[in-house]
């Protein structure tokens, strides 16, 4: 008798805190759509576009980083034509600043040779992303695969004529 006691009194607190665990994380999630925490929801789950980017490449594509426009980024673009000519699934991000709202693409290449530009419009200018207003792009890069630099150090890249 007294253990089925104890059992339904474990079962009813670890109710209690997945309820509670919940009611925390929608409104986690709530204030990261009014900006509040966007930046601890986003750098711990991720943010739309690399849930999307994700999805397409799949669970063990390379990371080859990201790149803000201005910055240097051979390594990161080396990174995306050497995975693609090994038939290896990749990401790369590189982000995109201007003046009154943030954006970013990432480029994401599939075992199978599919390369697609995914690309997020719509954060804020302090970088933080509204939930409730913003676009996510996927389109699919023409074949033949036809890589282009674009920066000034001729390092950025995208796959889009």
């Amino acid at each position: 008798m007294k253990t089925a006691v104890a059992e339904s009194k474990i079962s009813t607190r670890g109710m209690r805190v997945a309820i509670v665990s919940i009611f925390a994380l929608v409104a986690l999630l709530i204030a990261a759509g009014l900006g509040v925490a966007g930046p601890l929801v986003f750098g711990v789950l991720g943010d739309p576009l690399a849930w999307k980017a994700r999805a397409l490449a799949g669970r063990n594509a390379t990371w080859c980083g990201e790149a803000h426009r201005s910055e240097d980024s051979r390594r990161i673009s080396d990174c995306v034509e050497n995975s693609f000519k090994g038939h290896e699934a990749f990401r790369a991000r590189y982000t995109i600043p201007t003046v009154d709202e943030w954006g970013a693409f990432e480029l994401v290449g599939t075992r199978g040779g599919d390369v697609y530009h995914v690309s997020l419009l719509g954060g804020r200018p302090d970088g933080r992303i509204d939930m409730l207003d913003y676009q996510l792009k996927v389109r699919e890069c023409p074949k033949p695969i036809l890589f282009k630099k674009w920066n000034a150090r001729n390092s950025g890249m995208s796959c889009l004529p």
